[in-house]
């Protein structure tokens, strides 16, 4: 009876260390995977949707001078979305929200790129920076990978929606990289979005965890051990 008794413990003792040791695995890997930098991680320094450049073309037709620097609430109580708003000289036009992708923000010169091609045929647009990135509200330097940005997006669609006076079905979203995977998100959540435009989202979250753990150099069957952390 004794000796069963053991075997049951010694048992229960393997069971925890190896969880404990899978979940700590994958802690380490959700840590390096996920985390990104505030302040636009140093890059596109300067760039405002009155000037920006891309590449060395000449941007002067696409530049937006009238800009509004503005600050937004997310759907998720104490995050603040640091956001340009750039209203369209057409009267009542629609208005498209514009999302940028992982370690990036609003300043990327392809987000003001497409903001300045939507506004220049006429659409007012809003440029935001997802939390933790850009000068928006940082909780944990890390990304979700949309599960928890689509609130964010949903913020600053609530905010053109009430500011503009435009039916909820004249404003959409426009998003690039995990900037679409968000917009995306965001549309399943939100029925009244008007269109969604995404640029190279993926198209399923545990092949795009096997390629990152390739590409770091982790055995791809450890894909398990950091979305579990992740969802912790």
């Amino acid at each position: 009876m004794l000796r069963r008794h053991l075997r049951v413990w010694l048992l229960i003792a393997v069971v925890v260390v190896l969880g404990g040791a899978y979940l700590y695995v994958g802690t380490r890997i959700y840590d390096e995977l996920s985390v990104v930098h505030a302040g636009c991680d140093g890059r596109w320094q300067g760039q405002t949707p009155a000037n920006f450049s891309v590449g060395g073309v000449d941007m002067t037709g696409l530049r937006m001078p009238g800009y509004e620097d503005v600050r937004i609430p997310s759907r998720d109580p104490g995050v603040t979305l640091s956001s340009w708003f750039v209203p369209s000289a057409v009267a009542n036009a629609p208005a498209v929200v514009v999302v940028h992708g992982m370690n990036s923000c609003k300043r990327e010169a392809r987000i003001l790129l497409a903001a300045g091609l939507l506004h220049r045929h006429g659409f007012s647009v809003l440029l935001m920076d997802m939390r933790n990135h850009g000068d928006s509200t940082v909780q944990n330097g890390h990304y979700a990978g949309g599960t928890k940005e689509y609130r964010d997006v949903l913020g600053a669609w609530d905010w053109l929606v009430s500011t503009s006076g435009l039916s909820p079905h004249h404003v959409g979203l426009m998003g690039f990289s995990l900037g679409a995977a968000t917009v995306l998100i965001a549309t399943g959540e939100e029925q009244r979005v008007a269109a969604t435009w995404e640029d190279s989202s993926y198209a399923e979250v545990g092949e795009t965890i096997r390629a990152e753990l390739a590409r770091k150099g982790y055995p791809t069957w450890l894909e398990y051990a950091g979305y579990t952390a992740a969802r912790i």
